[in-house]
């Protein structure tokens, strides 16, 4: 079964890639929705719902339906889109990933993007 989501992933200073989460459309809407809520409530600006959207990245994944998506199969699939390479370590957590260059800067355009639209750039 294939799918789109939104993977939030970070770069750690070891160099290896952390999945901090994975995300459908509707996740993103209400994660969306919390956001502004809560920032109304403080009263400070929010980000509107495209710069959002740019803290993730969006992908189309292959996995089990009957399991559901695992951040295996996110790797996978990052693997492919050639933005992360699959060091062969591994451990009982699963492998361990190494970001390329594409993703580095992919990570950077968004982030710019995320910069204009909130007029900071």
């Amino acid at each position: 079964m294939k799918a789109d989501f939104y993977v939030n992933i970070e770069i750690l200073e070891s160099g290896y890639i952390y999945l901090n989460s994975i995300e459908d459309e509707e996740d993103i809407l209400n994660s969306y929705q919390s956001y502004v809520d809560f920032a109304k409530k403080i009263g400070t600006k929010t980000e509107c719902l495209e710069g959002f959207k740019k803290k993730y990245i969006h992908l189309n994944v292959k996995f089990d339906g009957r399991k559901g998506v695992k951040d295996s199969d996110v790797m996978r699939a990052l693997v492919r889109k050639n933005l992360a390479l699959n060091t062969g370590a591994s451990s009982i957590f699963g492998n361990f990933y190494i970001p390329t260059e594409s993703l580095k800067k992919l990570l950077n355009e968004q982030l710019n993007q995320r910069k204009q639209l909130a007029g900071i750039a």
